[in-house]
């Protein structure tokens, strides 16, 4: 029994021994009531957040950053400039963000200068009389329209139907805004008062504090044009790389060289405008036709800024072709124009020293001018043409004058052989070199303000401009010499 016993308890022991050794590969057992420590789980890489852009706060008229100027929602100023021969040179246009340039009746242009703040323009003039065809293009942006005078058979009714009488400042004169100014033109010779009409910011400004005008309008991020985006790395539009520079239509490449453009605005060619390429200064330098019914002139000059005797020059041109017929009933008058937006059409834009066809619409006057690139068969593409940073001149021109339109390089063939640096300025004495038209007569009837008989009031021999500066102090206007309307 007792053997028996010993035998138990030594297997039970051995038992036991291999029990311990087995059990020397895990891990102890927690304590009673104590839980055994979590896993701790690998950390994801935190990603690096987009930064967020900044808002896009754009001029509306040149599409660059607003700068420390920029007027924070107000209204942009459109003014009405006299553009004939003997009215030349104009004063303060050049710090006009667009300059637009249309037929009107006697086949005479006018300028509309458009101001993104009239607060900072200083003198501006001499100022005419509004048409249609301008007020148009400003109505979607509700600017202020400052002008002497306007046509009551177009221009009044659209601007009552639109209820825009606040922003038509039509007789600026009767507002203590202009006032008229006795100086020369460009060959010496002095103006009738009608030609020497002149407002500045300040009194327009202090007219508008003072008249409860409402000048504000929040544009949010609309531009005038669809202009290239200033926040990307490179807010710069090659036309050589564009997505139409690839296209050819019957006209030709789409994108081709525009180092030269030429505009005739009448059948006439007594109304001509120019641009050369400026690669310096990557801008295209105005000039316009003198032509030799008045003062002797059959010769292109400069396009200049009396105030600081600077050249005009613009970044971009756009140049939109569409018929532009007579009203009727008009006749007398030489022609009261009226300008077809409805239809849209082909156009052109020069930028860089390139030049491309567009396509453009604008349809009521409601509605804003939009242009757009080619398609691959020379149609509409509807996609908004990128118009690149910078101020645009800006012309609509008569369909009968396409075939006049000059597109090409500085040449011969364009009737020049000289480069820029070696072209006069107004006031030098020299005349330009240039292919010269065909002898023609005076304008025939037209707006009886503007046109005027040949070589009126020219002095004797008047044939270069002079070179002396013609501005003077402004004087107040004599109680007859008040403003003619039309």
């Amino acid at each position: 029994m007792k053997r028996f016993l010993l035998c138990v308890l030594a297997l039970l022991a051995a038992t036991a021994l291999l029990a311990a050794c087995g059990g020397s590969e895990s891990a102890p057992s927690a304590p009673a009531g104590i839980s055994a420590p979590a896993a701790v789980p690998t950390p994801e890489p935190t990603p690096t957040p987009t930064p967020t852009p900044p808002p896009y706060e754009p001029n509306i008229l040149t599409g660059a950053a607003r700068g420390a100027d920029y007027g924070l929602d107000q209204r942009p100023l459109a003014v009405m400039i006299n553009n004939i021969t003997q009215a030349r040179p104009q004063y303060g246009i050049s710090k006009a963000d667009i300059i637009t340039e249309i037929e009107v009746e006697g086949g005479i242009t006018r300028l509309m200068a458009i101001f993104q703040n009239y607060k900072t323009i200083g003198e501006v003039g001499p100022i005419r009389s509004a048409r249609i065809q301008y007020l148009e293009l400003i109505v979607p942006w509700e600017m202020i329209y400052i002008h002497d005078g306007e046509n009551e058979a177009t221009v009044s009714p659209l601007v009552n139907t639109l209820d825009y009488n606040q922003w038509n400042i039509k007789n600026p004169e009767n507002y203590g805004v202009s006032y008229r100014v006795n100086r020369t033109n460009w060959a010496g010779s002095s103006l009738d008062s009608v030609h020497r009409e002149f407002f500045s910011g300040e009194k327009l400004d202090a007219y508008l504090t003072s008249s409860g005008v409402d000048t504000q309008r929040h544009y949010n991020t609309g531009t005038f044009f669809t202009f290239v985006d200033y926040r990307d790395e490179n807010p710069v539009r090659d036309l050589s790389t564009s997505m139409d520079s690839a296209y050819t239509t019957s006209y030709g490449p789409v994108v081709s060289n525009g180092t030269y453009a030429e505009i005739t605005h009448n059948e006439n060619q007594d109304f001509r405008t120019r641009f050369f390429y400026n690669s310096a200064t990557n801008t295209y330098d105005m000039e316009q036709w003198y032509d030799s019914n008045y003062y002797g002139g059959n010769q292109w000059m400069r396009t200049m800024d009396a105030a600081n005797n600077t050249q005009l020059t613009f970044t971009n041109l756009v140049i939109l072709f569409t018929e532009i017929d007579n009203y009727p009933g008009t006749a007398e008058k030489g022609g009261l124009k009226r300008v077809d937006y409805k239809s849209g059409g082909v156009g052109y834009y020069f930028y860089g020293g390139k030049s491309e066809r567009i396509f453009w619409e604008k349809g009521n006057p409601y509605d804003m001018l939009r242009l757009y690139y080619l398609s691959a068969d020379g149609g509409n593409s509807g996609i908004p043409l990128e118009v690149n940073i910078g101020k645009t001149y800006l012309s609509v021109v008569d369909l009968d004058c396409y075939e006049m339109f000059a597109n090409k390089s500085l040449t011969a063939e364009a009737g020049q052989n000289e480069t820029p640096a070696s072209r006069s300025n107004v006031g030098s004495g020299t005349t330009l070199r240039g292919a010269a038209p065909p002898e023609e007569s005076a304008p025939a009837g037209g707006d009886d303000e503007d046109v005027i008989a040949p070589n009126s009031g020219a002095p004797e021999g008047a044939g270069a401009p002079a070179v002396e500066d013609p501005v003077v102090d402004p004087v107040l206007p004599e109680e007859d010499d008040g403003p003619a309307l039309g």
